[in-house]
């Protein structure tokens, strides 16, 4: 039998995969339902979805489309108009764009972002501009974060097309949904969190509460914060694990009784420090709005009231007063991942000379331990849901392989 730890995507993907191949498998997973950082909340009576965690396909992905077209899951492009309410000599992406162009996948000795934009030395425009993307859609530090991952990680989104975003439309929990579906009844555990294993060269002891079940494999999905905390015990131990890290990333949603700003809006983005990016529903119509922030900003939020700072600079970004908007919110959500016990963190990254640091992550042990999940991914697609799919197809491969 083959036990896989985590039942997010790349647990559930191992998992599935292992059973079309026969292989005997059980999951196992701490928290009280499957997804892991996919976690879509159904409000009764209100049929939009409101995603606390994984939100957008980013670009023409396979293994996320595949799995899209298989189940019968609807997509919809985010499309809509781009609004930047910060006063720059051009637009966000255009400050941006003249920064990330700079970056050297192959830059030696490797250095931090932020030692990089001093070394560029951008306008303040596009200072502003590169420090609030590497801090929210990487969730990173910029003083940890490495110009050669940043710069892997960039070429990647290019290769996949990702100024294409993609939603679906009845929520995100439809792919570990029917992930599990193909799975034997009976193959998943929850409310069951690992805390030791104790394995041998074809041997492994999984010790989860009081169950103590025996595999000839184990793959971990486990995520990365928890790793580094020292949530599962390994025996023996293995290396540490370097040149990674598990970045903080904060959303609040909001639902209003109506949609009082442009329709046809997709984006927002401000110079706010505390919640700089907002997004809408569109092309539905639907009265939600998204506020998100990431990487320091994120951490300087962890016990403060994120819907009352999320509310002060939507008020800012759109420049109406702020009991006006407050009279029209019919319920607000959000989910720090950050406290999360059983993720400890958003989403990985890696930091300086860590451009390596993924691949021996995912380094099989002794054909018994196998890993994946998103910070597993050596192709610049950490962080991303079809990234964390991946890795646990090619876990599984590797486990079928030294099977």
């Amino acid at each position: 039998m083959v036990i896989v730890i985590g039942a997010g995507v790349a647990g559930l993907a191992a998992a599935a995969k292992l059973a079309d191949a026969g292989v005997e498998t059980l999951v196992l997973e701490a928290r009280d339902r499957i997804g892991g950082r996919v976690h879509t909340h159904h409000e009764p009576g209100f049929e939009a979805p409101i995603e606390l965690g994984a939100e957008f396909v980013h670009g023409m992905v396979q293994p996320t489309l595949e799995i899209a077209s298989a189940a019968g899951l609807l997509l919809a492009e985010m499309v809509g108009e781009q609004v930047d309410v910060g006063e720059r000599d051009g637009s966000f992406f255009e400050s941006l764009g003249n920064v990330l162009h700079a970056l050297d996948a192959h830059r030696t000795p490797d250095r931090t972002f932020a030692a990089f934009l001093d070394a560029l030395n951008p306008k303040e425009d596009e200072r502003a501009a590169a420090m609030g993307y590497v801090q929210g859609y990487d969730a990173a530090d910029p003083m940890r974060v490495g110009e050669r991952w940043l710069a892997a990680s960039e070429a990647a989104s290019a290769a996949d097309h990702s100024d294409r975003q993609f939603r679906f439309v009845n929520g995100y929990d439809g792919v570990p949904t029917w992930l599990a579906g193909r799975l034997p009844p009976g193959s998943i555990l929850l409310s069951t969190p690992v805390e030791r294993i104790v394995w041998q060269r074809g041997h492994a002891t999984v010790h989860a509460g009081n169950r103590e079940i025996d595999a000839r494999a184990v793959v971990c999905t486990v995520p990365l914060g928890v790793l580094l905390a020292g949530g599962v015990v390994f025996e023996p131990g293995l290396e540490p694990i370097t040149g990674l890290a598990s970045g903080h990333a904060v959303r609040v949603v909001f639902r209003f009784k109506e949609i009082f700003w442009e329709p046809a809006m997709s984006f927002l983005f401000g110079k706010t420090a505390v919640f700089p990016v907002w997004w809408s529903a569109h092309p539905l119509w639907v009265p939600l709005l998204t506020g998100w922030t990431g990487g320091p900003p994120a951490d300087a939020l962890v016990g403060c009231d994120v819907a009352d700072r999320a509310m002060e600079s939507l008020a800012q970004h759109l420049g109406r007063p702020r009991a006006e908007i407050e009279g029209l919110v019919i319920g607000h959500w959000s989910h720090d991942w950050a406290t999360d016990q059983h993720a400890r963190g958003a989403y990985s990254y890696g930091e300086v000379n860590g451009i390596e640091a993924a691949q021996r992550f995912a380094r099989p042990r002794e054909k018994t331990l196998f890993f994946a999940g998103e910070a597993t991914d050596s192709t610049g697609r950490s962080g991303t849901v079809h990234g964390a799919l991946a890795s646990g197809r090619r876990a599984a491969q590797e486990v079928i392989a030294s099977l």
